[in-house]
């Protein structure tokens, strides 16, 4: 590729976005931005005492996945985020803020800094938004222990912000639906498949493309 792609995979708690983000990095030789290490670094704080650590753990996100991005940049290198800075801000900080009830002053300084951040990062050319129904994501979720200390509700309010989200994006330029449910990117045949689809993508304007991942071609 002659010119620089900016690829984003977004969605829900294993629906299966970094398995596909991973694919797709690896066969188009991009950049892999995954959850930054920073963030992940205050996931146990996060666990033992959310209502203390919330604030801290997602500026942590936002932080580290926006200096990811600033250093890949500076290479004019492609890239693949896993989970978009809009998730974090508008899904995860939104989903403790009610929850843990943080206060205004907590709110408007993560606010600033997310609009600040958001300004300085450069827009996708491709977004990707991986979908699933709520009992898959579920029976999904459960054979994850690293999920097991999240609270009781959690996975229901952050999927009913996930439902929200995505009937937002649906539409919108250069945004496509992959359905979980439907296309089993684990099977190497189906992902070749997907892959080939953004490849189309990549290769020609895909503001006036043809292709709409809502309905993809009978891959199966």
């Amino acid at each position: 590729m002659e010119n620089k792609t900016r690829i984003c995979i977004s969605g829900m708690i294993a629906v299966g976005k970094s398995t596909l983000a991973r694919a797709l990095a690896k066969d188009f030789d991009m950049e892999l931005i995954s959850e930054a290490k920073l963030g992940i670094s205050y996931l146990e704080r996060l666990f033992d005492d959310p209502a203390r650590w919330s604030y801290e753990a997602q500026a942590a996100f936002l932080i580290g996945k926006a200096n990811a991005i600033r250093k890949i940049e500076k290479k004019h290198k492609s890239y693949v985020l896993d989970r978009s800075i809009c998730e974090d801000a508008s899904i995860f900080f939104e989903y403790f803020k009610e929850v843990y009830q943080l206060d205004d002053l907590t709110c408007l300084n993560y606010q600033y800094l997310y609009d600040l951040i958001d300004d300085c990062t450069p827009k996708e050319d491709i977004s990707i938004i991986c979908t699933i129904d709520y009992e898959s994501v579920v029976n999904r979720i459960i054979s994850r222990d690293k999920f097991n200390a999240y609270v009781e509700g959690y996975v229901n309010s952050v999927y009913d912000r996930y439902t929200k989200f995505i009937e937002e994006k649906r539409g919108n330029q250069n945004t496509y639906i992959c359905d979980s449910n439907i296309f089993d990117w684990t099977d190497d045949k189906v992902c070749k498949l997907i892959i080939d689809d953004v490849q189309r993508l990549i290769d020609r304007d895909a503001s006036n493309s043809d292709i709409n991942l809502n309905v993809l071609r009978a891959h199966i």
